[in-house]
């Protein structure tokens, strides 16, 4: 299976960084977006991503309430999430995330673009990433 054919979730409520993130992994997964996580979880059940990169604070559903709700359903409970935020990731913060079995890494959104991209293929588990 080639890179191409893997589809990526981003959900986040900053246009800017879901527009960033999408134009730094076009030429090498599939990408698809939501603008919040009552929406990501709706796509996610439709498009069946094979990973998700979603923010901690969001409008309507926080990050958290969304990881929960994808663990709920059957269709979600097994896709991966890198969870992301633009705000300092306290160690009390990052435990409360662990505990979801779905929570697979954590990232800053002013990480560079080379080690999120990076992050995302090691995930997947691709050669180089």
């Amino acid at each position: 299976m080639d890179a191409k054919s893997k589809t990526v979730l981003i959900v986040d409520d900053d246009r800017c960084f879901r527009e960033l993130l999408a134009a730094a992994m076009c030429e090498t997964f599939n990408i698809i977006a939501a603008e919040d996580g009552e929406a990501g979880v709706e796509l996610a059940k439709t498009a069946l991503p094979d990973l998700i990169i979603m923010d901690v604070m969001m409008p309507r559903m926080s990050g958290l309430e969304t990881l929960r709700a994808l663990l709920q359903e059957e269709e979600t409970a097994r896709i991966p999430v890198l969870v992301c935020t633009g705000s300092d990731f306290d160690p009390g913060m990052r435990n409360v995330f662990r505990i979801e079995r779905n929570c697979v890494g954590f990232f800053s959104k002013t990480a560079p673009l080379d080690f999120i991209c990076g992050t995302v293929e090691r995930t997947l588990g691709m050669p180089g990433g």
